[in-house]
């Protein structure tokens, strides 16, 4: 057995599995349902885990057309408004980079000297970080206010009719919106920057009848359960958002992305009966190449649009002005410095600058023309950024932007630790294309300062509505010398674990058959039977990878049992880890990386 922060682990596999199984303890949480009842930050949280998760599982059940409405009833009874009076509102769906461009605008709009608010979804390490007020997380006591005034008004404007119409008290997701609106209000915050949770038409943020601008980030499967398995029928659900007369900007979207099934272990992720008949045909006519290529381009005409055509359509039909936003050009980037790195992120920064522009008022058709019919995908005006528009504050709004948990690099002695909470095809492609030149451009560095030798180790998980093949085979390629995999848990020990990642759906089999599931995908992609590992939690996994070299990683739990690490494996002098998969995964692994990230 291998020894780790000075004790030796002995095997108990049983009682491991039991501590797994067992879920928080809410005895020391206990709270009346008394109006006006005062409550710590862990109890709101607990609340937030117990009472709103049960209001989750009833909306889940409502008509999703219902969902605005609902939200709409809520603002009412808090004596709120879907057009909040001086507060002007940012709203941003798409797939890929909804957060990192959020965070792009509330940075820029900060340096401006504007009050900003933001919410974003999920949390990294603790749910505050949803509700941000010039770019930090609320206080703890904040959010533990705002969480008691917001419950108490709800439950005191319950009424039988309310429950009839609208059932209980809103979902975990919803109750958090309502508290940020409730708390930029509160604290007069000038701007407030929204990123859609899921989706867009139904979403739960899209109750507000003016925003100033609506951003669509890059288009991408993901969600296929509850928004389509095609581009223009998720394009539909992202163009949701918008609203008569306020300007639309999207970035320039790709026609059809190529859907790779991956078939393993009996997984399919298709959804429709359409998809279905497709992937049959596409099955049996796989030695027709030519008949394919016909097939595949009348199912494009027939049966799919061009999503950009879809975002157009239905910014004629609310009478949007649209705009397309072109990302930044390679002589921009020269005079541009991101916070936040992947080439990926020049495209989100580019339509963070034109939204903030029109917020500034300083946008370059002041006309804001309706968008017609006669508008064709070619014709659509295109905001280019120049030098111009990068002034000394948008260019530091730029360069300081912090988004913890995407395209992150955290550098501890002798170990560094690239993260990124890839969780789509598209953004594992794009996460793996950037680990690579990271990780690659350190190790030659190492290399002329003779540093000796660099091992990389995968630290990976998905949850369980997504196709682990999909993912793994982008990173295949990238030289890990092992692949780890652990659920989203950040410790198998009760006292470890953090009551804001408190998972009610993670059961004792869904701990041990996910990980399980991905490793045997790894083995499979990578054509051996012993690259990969499983571990119980997060805390197992980093401490097996790195080696007990950071003190930060510590396994506190008598019964962890890990296996003795090779000794080619212990003569590397610098080890390069990359989490990745799941927020889910990221958000605890940065907390043990940074315990004092929020304050």
């Amino acid at each position: 057995m291998t020894k780790f922060g000075g004790y030796t682990s002995r095997a108990h596999g049983h009682q491991c599995w039991k501590l797994l199984g067992m879920g928080w303890s809410l005895g020391q949480f206990q709270m009346a349902d008394v109006a006006g009842a005062k409550l710590s930050y862990d109890d709101a949280v607990a609340r937030l885990h117990t009472s709103l998760v049960s209001s989750s599982d009833e909306a889940k059940t409502r008509n999703p057309a219902q969902k605005v409405y609902v939200m709409r009833s809520f603002l009412q009874r808090l004596g709120l408004r879907d057009d909040p009076k001086d507060l002007k509102i940012i709203h941003v769906s798409g797939t890929k980079g909804k957060g990192s461009t959020c965070a792009f605008c509330e940075s820029i709009l900060r340096h401006h000297g504007y009050k900003t608010g933001m919410f974003t979804s999920p949390h990294m390490n603790e749910v505050r970080e949803r509700i941000r007020i010039n770019g930090k997380p609320i206080t703890k006591d904040m959010f533990a206010h705002c969480f008691s005034e917001v419950y108490a008004k709800l439950k005191q404007t319950t009424t039988e009719n309310t429950l009839n119409q609208i059932g209980g008290l809103p979902a975990y997701f919803n109750f958090t919106v309502l508290m940020s609106l409730y708390m930029f209000v509160r604290e007069k915050v000038d701007i407030a920057i929204y990123e859609v949770g899921l989706g867009g038409e139904n979403d739960g943020t899209n109750f507000f009848v003016q925003p100033a601008v609506c951003g669509v980030t890059s288009l991408g499967y993901d969600h296929l359960s509850s928004l389509g398995d095609t581009l223009d029928q998720i394009a539909w659900h992202k163009a949701g958002i918008f609203k008569k007369g306020c300007p639309v900007i999207t970035v320039p979207q790709q026609a059809h992305l190529p859907r790779r099934q991956f078939r393993r272990l009996g997984q399919t992720r298709t959804v429709s009966l359409l998809q279905k008949i497709w992937n049959f045909l596409w099955k049996i006519l796989w030695p027709f190449p030519t008949l394919k290529a016909w097939l595949y381009s009348a199912w494009k005409f027939f049966f799919t649009k061009h999503p950009m055509q879809v975002i157009l359509i239905r910014a004629v039909e609310r009478q949007c002005p649209i705009f397309v936003a072109l990302p930044l050009s390679e002589e921009i980037q020269q005079h541009v410095e991101l916070g936040i790195s992947g080439k990926c992120q020049f495209q989100n920064a580019a339509l963070a600058v034109q939204m903030c522009k029109i917020i500034r008022n300083k946008d370059t058709d002041s006309s804001h023309r309706v968008a017609t019919k006669s508008l064709t995908i070619k014709t659509i005006p295109r905001l280019v950024t120049s030098v111009d528009d990068l002034d000394q504050a948008t260019l530091e709004g730029l360069k300081t932007c912090y988004w913890p948990g995407r395209t992150e690099i955290i550098r501890h002695e002798s170990i560094t630790y690239y993260l990124d909470g890839a969780h789509t095809e598209e953004s594992i492609e794009h996460c793996a294309e950037w680990f690579r030149e990271e990780a690659d451009r350190e190790m030659a560095a190492l290399e002329r300062e003779n540093r000796g030798k660099v091992m990389r180790f995968l630290v990976f998980n998905v949850t369980k509505n997504r196709n682990p093949g999909n993912l793994l085979r982008h990173l295949s390629g990238c030289g890990f010398a092992k692949a780890v995999f652990t659920p989203h848990l950040k410790s198998t020990l009760m006292s470890e674990r953090m009551i804001d990642h408190f998972d009610v759906h993670l059961t004792q089999r869904k701990s041990r058959e996910i990980p399980q599931e991905n490793s045997q995908t790894w083995n499979f992609l990578v054509g051996a039977d012993h690259s990969s590992l499983t571990f119980p939690c997060i805390l197992q996994a980093l401490a097996w990878v790195t080696q007990d070299r950071d003190p930060l990683v510590k396994v506190a739990d008598p019964l962890a049992v890990l296996p003795d690490i090779p000794q080619q494996y212990r003569e590397a002098t610098h080890i390069q880890v990359l989490v990745t998969g799941s927020l889910l995964l990221v958000g605890p692994v940065l907390g043990i990386l940074k315990p004092d990230m929020n304050d």
